[in-house]
């Protein structure tokens, strides 16, 4: 353990979203600014960004590797983080998203560079009545390392409602967030359908672990016409996700003789422990649970790290942790692994009887350990065969 704790101070006084400044926004007054985008103009990459008070505050594009956090839950109607360079990272976390026209939206596109959303939580947006097209709670693009820590993501209720996450040509971790299909609304003669809770496309690969998908609910017509549910999760030939850790998959009824949603569609593994709420399509299948881990959402400085594990009795996780994240699928270990080739190798843990088992570790009392992300991950004997536990995440305070 010596060993790890003096790889963990190497690693945190090296680590990339160590603080060059900090700036503070405050739309009262008090800080360097009294608005994000300003603030964001100014920073360099690795500054870090607090925003204090509840806002509101005006959408912003982050397009470089900045930390930029809402200390207060501030509001916002649209974060959109675009481009940011490879071997820069972005983190955006603590946000609140509501928006009077219904247009709610987080996009993360063309990032060659690590992104981290943190505890985002999307307003059900209100009914609209514009291009009849809604518009996903949460939408991926061209961005190979994603994770998503927490929060909660709703497509547009619409005429066609919008997805609750969208996946194209995209790689994502996703830890305890939930993700619902927009609402379709009342339409002249057809019915519309739900929305799928999430869709992944053009080669997009997915790890949720401990996540709601959720369909969106359909809309009969005014004159009765039938329409189908939302699937819970969906995803096309090219694309795969792997769901473990007690995920919810839900699809939603249909309207009138509609046909129900279903609860997953496509190249879609599940844990035996999910709840499946709907059919499952003739590709998707279940694989036996894995260990889980757990680990607070923020810790101090100069206290201990403990992650807890539970799973099957007596199985065998080995453990690492991070200051960064990569995405690597590996099917060969029914998963993806989300560290870097940095990680720091903490050992294994053989659960006990009852499946229970904890490996702790100290966090250096050390200004250049705090506002750093700890990501965990396992590698799990199951049934004789390795496997991929999800990863969980905490944060330094």
């Amino acid at each position: 353990m010596r060993r790890l704790l003096a790889l963990f101070v190497a690693a945190t006084c090296a680590a990339p979203l160590t603080a060059q400044t900090t700036w503070i926004v405050n739309s009262a007054g008090g800080g360097q600014f009294t608005d994000i985008p300003p603030a964001i103009a100014a920073a360099s990459p690795g500054d870090r960004i607090v925003v204090q008070g509840a806002g509101p505050y005006s959408a912003f594009v982050l397009d470089k590797g900045l930390d930029v956090e809402a200390v207060n839950s501030a509001l916002t109607p649209k974060i959109e983080v675009v481009g940011v360079p490879a071997g820069q990272r972005a983190r955006v976390a603590g946000f609140h998203l509501q928006n009077g026209s219904g247009r709610v939206q987080v996009s993360v596109e063309a990032c060659a560079g690590g992104v981290s959303l943190v505890d985002l939580q999307e307003i059900v947006p209100v009914p609209y009545y514009g291009s009849g097209i809604g518009e996903a709670g949460l939408r991926i693009v061209d961005s190979p390392r994603v994770l998503v820590d927490r929060g909660a993501f709703f497509g547009t209720a619409d005429p066609v409602g919008g997805f609750g996450l969208f996946m194209s040509n995209s790689r994502a971790a996703i830890i305890e967030a939930t993700f619902k299909g927009g609402r379709a609304l009342n339409a002249m003669g057809g019915g519309n359908p739900g929305k799928a809770g999430a869709a992944l496309s053009s080669g997009s690969h997915a790890f949720l672990s401990g996540v709601d998908t959720i369909g969106g609910d359909c809309a009969a017509g005014i004159f009765g016409a039938s329409a189908s549910g939302g699937h819970g999760l969906t995803t096309d030939a090219t694309s795969a996700a792997v769901v473990l850790a007690a995920s919810h998959l839900e699809g939603r009824p249909g309207c009138a003789f509609g046909s129900p949603g279903q609860a997953a569609v496509g190249n879609v593994q599940y844990t035996l422990d999910c709840t499946i709420i709907g059919a499952v399509g003739p590709t998707t299948t279940s694989t036996p649970n894995r260990p889980a881990l757990t680990m607070p959402t923020s810790i101090p400085v100069g206290s201990n790290l403990t992650t807890a594990l539970q799973g099957g009795p007596g199985e065998l996780v080995w453990l690492a942790f991070d200051l960064a994240h990569d995405y690597v699928p590996f099917s060969a270990l029914g998963g993806a692994i989300v560290l870097t080739p940095n990680l720091i190798l903490a050992g294994g843990v053989l659960l006990d009887g009852a499946g229970s088992g904890s490996l702790s570790f100290p966090i250096p009392n050390l200004p250049a350990a705090q506002n750093l992300d700890v990501i965990g991950q396992g590698l799990a004997l199951v049934g004789g065969s390795w496997v991929l536990t999800g990863p969980d995440q905490t944060r330094t305070q």
